[in-house]
């Protein structure tokens, strides 16, 4: 075989190749082959309850919408101290429902406070902040 037949076989097979590869990628950002996935917006991730009078528990929502295409499992709501209780749905939200988490501080110390609330469920893990002043 001739030297320019070698190259001409070595160039044709690496456009077919490249080519190829080029198709496969394409296909990857293609509509019908993007994979199921649960997605959890939060329009607000804190709230600030501004002035709490001493001893009165403070109630807040997060609202969330589930914006993915399967059903969203919150698995649990984690805060950072024992003066945050949380409270979400037990049930899946499905695509395009709206729901809420709520939050409620038990203001028993005086002062400024930043607590952080962890959700895990599986579209992942989110941080919400709530904070405040109370006051005697």
């Amino acid at each position: 075989m001739s030297p320019y037949k070698i190259v001409s076989v070595f160039a044709i097979t690496l456009v077919v190749i490249l080519l190829s590869n080029t198709a496969k990628a394409d296909s990857i950002f293609d509509i019908d082959t993007i994979s199921d996935s649960s997605i959890m917006y939060f329009p607000l991730t804190e709230h600030e309850y501004d002035t709490l009078v001493q001893g009165i528990e403070a109630e807040c929502y997060f609202t969330f919408e589930n914006t993915g295409n399967i059903p969203i499992i919150i698995s649990k709501v984690d805060a950072t101290c024992g003066c945050t209780s949380t409270f979400w749905p037990d049930r899946p939200i499905l695509p395009g429902e709206v729901e809420e988490i709520s939050i409620i501080y038990d203001a028993e110390k005086t002062g400024e406070f930043y607590k952080s609330i962890t959700v895990w469920s599986n579209a992942g893990k989110t941080i919400l902040h709530v904070k405040g002043v109370v006051v005697e």
